[in-house]
């Protein structure tokens, strides 16, 4: 949530959100609305069952995670589609020009870096007897889901760029991450037949690899020739976007601040505490839409 927050509103360029969430109304700003109103309801609902897992003694970790995880996607789409609001709500300003698009999208492809990061440190975190074969097969799917991602950036970007050798670094980059994530799979499928620790070590390798060359994709598919051009928007087109996200903003700090604060419960009570005051930030883009 705070990755997909940092890419999307916390960066200076005023662009359209591309995702998967969003594919149901592009353009159309009454859509989006209907479907930021749609997910915070969905995100309250969502609030109150986990909380009742957390004061359920019954309750089994595992479900309160696969809850959480649910959550977590709930609200990764409900900031892009205020990110992609804010966006239209700009350029519908008078003397505003709409983004053009340029090869690569930077969302995606940093967002797609970004999961892998993630996935190798949930990885690092995780002890050899944490591995278990379902949570391994868990990491494939996601590696795997995120490199197809890398993947298509990269045909698209190769597909419509002009220079020839541009091109080829579009496929030398596939290539590259495509051969390090082979050995980080064949690693991790010895590591499941032996789960040693040489075989643990082994992964960890092979993921930083991977990692550092989806990085160095990163770094040369965001050059600024590959992006198109940011909007251009007037200054009351700049306040109109500015007021959304600081209002977003100064709730969701105020909801970080009162989560930190100690709390003289137990450590489930606690948990509950800290996810209530969470969420409870994520509910403004509703009242700024609605309004």
């Amino acid at each position: 949530m705070q990755c997909v927050a940092d890419l999307l509103l916390l960066n200076s360029d005023v662009r359209p959100v591309n995702a998967e969430s969003l594919a149901v109304f592009h353009d159309s700003y009454s859509k989006c609305r209907e479907t930021v109103i749609t997910r915070t309801k969905g995100l309250l609902v969502m609030t109150g069952r986990i909380n009742e897992q957390l004061h359920n003694v019954l309750s089994k970790w595992l479900d309160v995670c696969n809850c959480i995880l649910d959550m977590t996607e709930l609200v990764v789409g409900l900031i892009e589609c205020c990110a992609h609001a804010a966006y239209l709500v700009a350029v519908s300003k008078p003397n505003c020009v709409p983004a053009q698009a340029g090869v690569v999208d930077a969302y995606r492809i940093r967002r797609a870096h970004s999961e892998i990061e993630l996935l190798s440190n949930h990885f690092r975190h995780l002890t050899i007897h944490e591995l278990t074969p379902s949570v391994l097969m868990q990491i494939c799917s996601d590696i795997s889901k995120n490199l197809t991602v890398l993947t298509d950036c990269c045909r698209v970007a190769s597909e419509n760029t002009a220079d020839v050798f541009d091109q080829e670094q579009f496929r030398m980059c596939v290539k590259s991450f495509t051969n390090n994530a082979s050995c980080l799979l064949s690693s991790i499928r010895c590591f499941k037949a032996k789960p040693t620790a040489q075989y643990y070590g082994r992964c960890i390798g092979f993921y930083d690899a991977l990692t550092a060359s989806t990085k160095a994709l990163v770094n040369f598919a965001t050059e600024d020739s590959f992006l198109g051009t940011p909007a251009t928007l007037t200054s009351e087109a700049t306040e109109a976007k500015k007021s959304i996200f600081s209002e977003y903003g100064t709730h969701s700090n105020k909801g970080r601040l009162s989560a930190s604060k100690p709390c003289a419960y137990s450590p489930i009570t606690n948990l509950s505490v800290q996810v209530h005051l969470h969420l409870q930030s994520i509910t403004l883009p509703y009242w700024i839409l609605a309004a």
